[in-house]
């Protein structure tokens, strides 16, 4: 299963009437993109990307944690909250928790947490009467045994639990991820119309950040989150983390 890292900014989780929650979002997919270019936005106030390759890049994990939250600082103006993990539901979850797991560490900490963080309420509830009160309690439960008592969605969700798939039924939002795309299509034309007539466009304001970053002795791994383009190449072997919040 894949190790990723996941940023969650709250203020960018549920829509402004105005449009400048996707506009945000935009602008900070597209500066993560430079660390990695496998980066993405599943769901609105979520950002996420593969870590191996970055790490090897940056120098490690901590330095690729400390190059998103300059971005996200330069963006949009706070924190946000970063977690490391395998597979996206999880990561999701550690992200929102302020959690970095170390490699080898996400099975034992994914089969502790409480039923609940599944989000079925008629499991949550229903779970404790059977005796399941973990995930890892539920993830033991026979396939056939869930089918039998559990509609489809459960199904689903025991598969999550069994680590059989990364990623919760629904978690990734199609719609918002098509409405993305668009945004990001239709600023790069922009920005390719305003070149052509001389005048300053998105990508030229984020490469003036940039220098400036450099210019008052901003962290390396910082700056070059505008600057460079990280080729998220695997690395040779993982790192090591100890589990701390983000």
């Amino acid at each position: 299963m894949e190790r990723l890292l996941a940023l969650h900014v709250a203020s960018l989780a549920s829509e402004a009437s105005d449009g400048s929650t996707l506009r945000e979002s935009v602008t900070l997919l597209e500066a993560l993109l430079q660390i990695c270019p496998f980066s993405e936005a599943p769901r609105p106030g979520l950002f996420t990307m593969p870590v191996r390759g970055p790490s090897r890049f940056f120098g490690g994990e901590e330095a690729v944690m400390a190059a998103v939250r300059a971005c996200v600082r330069d963006l949009v103006g706070q924190e946000g909250s970063l977690g490391i993990a395998d597979g996206l539901f999880l990561v999701e979850h550690c992200a929102r928790v302020g959690v970095v797991l170390a490699p080898g560490e996400s099975t034992e900490y994914w089969r502790a947490l409480p039923l609940r963080v599944l989000g079925h309420r008629a499991l949550t509830q229903s779970g404790p009467r059977l005796g399941l009160h973990t995930v890892g309690a539920f993830a033991d439960l026979s396939p056939a045994r869930v089918r039998e008592r559990f509609d489809a969605r459960v199904v689903a969700l025991h598969r999550l639990a069994r680590r059989e798939s990364a990623e919760g039924p629904g978690q990734r939002d199609l719609a918002w991820h098509k409405r993305l795309t668009r945004a990001r299509q239709g600023e790069r034309a922009l920005d390719e119309q305003l070149g052509f007539f001389g005048q300053r466009g998105a990508s030229d304001e984020r490469a003036e950040r940039a220098a400036f970053r450099r210019q008052s002795g901003a962290p390396d791994e910082a700056a070059r989150c505008f600057h460079q383009n990280a080729l998220c190449t695997p690395p040779e072997g993982p790192g090591t983390l100890r589990r701390s919040p983000s």
